[in-house]
């Protein structure tokens, strides 16, 4: 979660969008989805989680790093997302042509 940063509520904010590596850094929320503690306090959840790559392939002709998770721990982390009603975004790494990585 990207807790290291100060949070600026406004009164038009809705949700706090937090970037995770793993699965274990999903924020503590309550049945609402209301976030319990961090920079988003008081703000629902969602969870972007980084699969592979940070955004876009910067490199050409390198390969984009192997997926941080199979989806033997993907579905666990969606599931969990879902009880604490964080919609989840999974970010994947794109190459400069428009094509994912192939393996998955």
């Amino acid at each position: 979660m990207t807790s290291d940063v100060d949070a600026v509520g406004t009164l038009w904010q809705e949700y706090w969008s937090a970037a995770v590596i793993t699965p274990s850094a999903l924020a503590e929320a309550d049945k609402s989805g209301t976030l319990r503690s961090g920079p988003g306090q008081g703000l629902a959840g969602n969870a972007l989680l980084v699969m592979d790559d940070f955004w876009v392939d910067k490199a050409p002709d390198t390969a984009i790093a192997l997926p941080r998770l199979n989806s033997e721990a993907l579905v666990p982390f969606i599931r969990a997302c879902n009880q604490q009603q964080a919609p989840a975004t999974v970010n994947v790494a794109i190459y400069q042509g428009g094509s994912l990585a192939k393996r998955l």
